[in-house]
């Protein structure tokens, strides 16, 4: 007996419901690709901002003129004084900044002369909200009085 040529319903059905796997798995990774690219960029516009502010602190010579010291809890707009107006940050942003300045000290020895005494730690951190959940990019440098 021959076998009739052609594709039966069952083998049809089985064939879409591969297909419609695959298309779900596609599906999936690219709204996780989405995602991911939109996270990227806020990080690198964050990054963008903390530089500005170290920029500006060094310019400024703040941790020896003007020292901001944020609380650890303190989110400030990135406008907030200093930075605001001439500096360019931005007033209507939803990130915000945390900001330390710590004076380094000769250690232990009492030396007015160690280069130690001319330094300063500076901390910014920049946060902002992704998805319900907090965010943040950290920068810290080295400041030498001016």
């Amino acid at each position: 007996m021959d076998r009739p040529r052609g594709v039966s319903l069952l083998e049809v059905l089985f064939a879409i419901l591969v297909l419609s796997i695959g298309i779900l798995a596609l599906s999936g990774a690219m709204a996780y690709g989405l995602r991911g690219g939109k996270q990227g960029a806020r990080s690198t516009e964050a990054t963008g901002y903390a530089r500005r502010l170290v920029d500006e602190v060094r310019s400024r010579n703040l941790p020896f003129v003007a020292p901001i010291n944020d609380a650890a809890a303190d989110r400030v707009p990135l406008s907030n004084a200093p930075f605001g107006g001439a500096s360019g940050m931005p007033a209507n942003t939803a990130m915000t900044r945390n900001i330390s300045m710590n004076l380094l000290k000769a250690a232990k020895t009492g030396d007015a002369t160690d280069y130690r005494n001319d330094l300063a730690q500076v901390v910014v951190r920049v946060y902002w909200f992704d998805e319900h959940t907090e965010k943040h990019v950290e920068l810290r440098a080295l400041h030498r009085r001016q």
